[in-house]
């Protein structure tokens, strides 16, 4: 097996990084979905049935302007039965989303919009409102971790890193998730921590010498 190198250069390694907060605010996603036998019908009580969830919306912190309604879809509605295709009506269909300011208040929300006739809930996500801040933390600990990793490296070889040549984001950071160190009490729906996660590929440099490591603070 040919294990030469064409052109040797440094040291490449892959810095990993987590950060979290916990959640100030939380996106829902929710449908209304009516089915009438009549498709003036069908628009009316799907009309009504949004502006009751506005309501709903806007009662529990959400401003008219964050929220998102999609135009209403009308389509007609059929059942296979006994062997034949039965038709049930007209379906009219609006997707609703929306931040919720206060994660508090995600169960009365959730009980008020299930009161509200037609409609589903489709998703609830946690987030905090300063995410780049939280994903800038991420990306400067991931780099931070490279550079460990490569200093263990350059130790062990009895040689000193060098300056940076290369940085690279390999991989979009994953959406904001939940952190299972904390177990929420029972009947919260509020996870403990909301976390994203960084990775950076760092090329350094090798100089002949021995490696000093970093001893200063770094602020998190």
């Amino acid at each position: 097996m040919d294990t030469r190198v064409d052109q040797p250069w440094g040291v490449v390694v892959l810095g990993t990084a987590t950060a979290s907060a916990p959640p100030d605010l939380v996106r829902v996603r929710l449908a209304v979905d009516v089915t009438e036998n009549d498709p003036s019908a069908a628009f009316d009580v799907a009309r009504g049935a949004v502006g009751e969830l506005r309501a709903v919306l806007r009662r529990h912190g959400a401003r008219d302007e964050d929220v998102s309604v999609s135009q209403l879809e009308l389509r007609t509605d059929w059942e296979w039965r006994d062997r034949r295709r039965t038709f049930l009506g007209y379906r009219c269909h609006a997707d609703v989303a929306a931040p919720l300011p206060d994660t508090g208040s995600l169960e009365p929300f959730l009980t008020g919009a299930v009161g509200v006739s037609a409609v589903l809930v489709e998703d609830v996500a946690f987030d905090v409102l300063d995410r780049s801040r939280l994903l800038t933390a991420a990306r400067q600990d991931a780099v931070r971790d490279a550079r460990a990793k490569a200093g263990l490296y350059a130790e062990a070889a009895g040689a000193a890193l060098g300056p940076v040549l290369h940085v690279e984001e390999v991989s979009e950071p994953r959406p904001a998730g939940f952190d299972g160190r904390r177990n929420p009490a029972p009947g919260d729906l509020v996870p403990g921590r909301v976390s994203v996660e960084a990775a950076v590929r760092v090329g350094f440099a090798l100089r002949p010498g021995r490696y000093e490591h970093d001893t200063g603070s770094h602020a998190g």
